[in-house]
C-alpha cells in the first residue's frame, strides 16, 4: 500500500479509457492518502511532492514533461501515474514494476504497447467489471 510504503512503493502505472475514470481514481486515491499524499506526508500538493499524480488530456503539454521527467527519474517520490493510453507512448521507464488495465484494452497491440514499459520482474493487471485478473506463472 502506498500509505505505508511511501517512496518505496514500486513504481505503477494505472491505464485508464476515460478521462472521467483516470480523475475519479486519482480523487478516490488522494481521499484514501489524506495527508500522506505527498513526501514528506503533509507538503503542498504540487508534482515535486506527490506520490501519486494523474496525466491526461486536461493535462498541459508542460505538466507532461514534467509527469514523465518525475517518473522517469530513480529518487523521485512519485510511484504512481494514473493514466489515460497516451501516457505510454514514448515513455521509457523500464523500472515500472506494475500495470494495472481499469477495463481491457480496445485492441491487442495497445495492451502490449503498454505492458513493454515494465521490468521483467514485473506483474500486469486487469480490473474488468469488479473482477481482478492476473496471469499466473506456469
Amino acid at each position: 500500500d502506498i500509505k505505508v510504503k511511501r517512496t518505496e512503493y514500486p513504481k505503477s502505472i494505472i491505464f485508464c479509457h476515460s478521462y472521467q475514470d483516470v480523475s475519479g481514481i486519482y480523487a478516490s486515491l488522494i481521499q484514501h492518502l489524506g495527508i500522506d499524499k505527498t513526501e514528506p506526508s503533509g507538503y503542498p500538493n504540487v508534482l515535486k511532492y506527490r506520490l501519486v499524480t494523474m496525466y491526461s488530456r486536461a493535462t498541459t503539454a508542460e505538466m507532461k514533461e514534467k509527469i514523465i521527467s518525475a517518473f522517469t527519474q530513480q529518487n523521485s517520490v512519485l510511484c504512481t501515474v494514473i493514466a489515460t493510453t497516451a501516457f505510454g507512448i514514448g515513455l521509457d521507464c523500464l523500472d515500472v514494476h506494475q500495470i494495472v488495465h481499469w477495463g481491457p484494452s480496445s485492441k491487442l497491440e495497445y495492451y502490449v504497447q503498454e505492458i513493454s514499459k515494465m521490468g521483467s520482474h514485473s506483474k500486469a493487471i486487469l480490473m474488468y467489471k469488479k473482477l481482478i485478473i492476473t496471469p499466473q506463472k506456469p
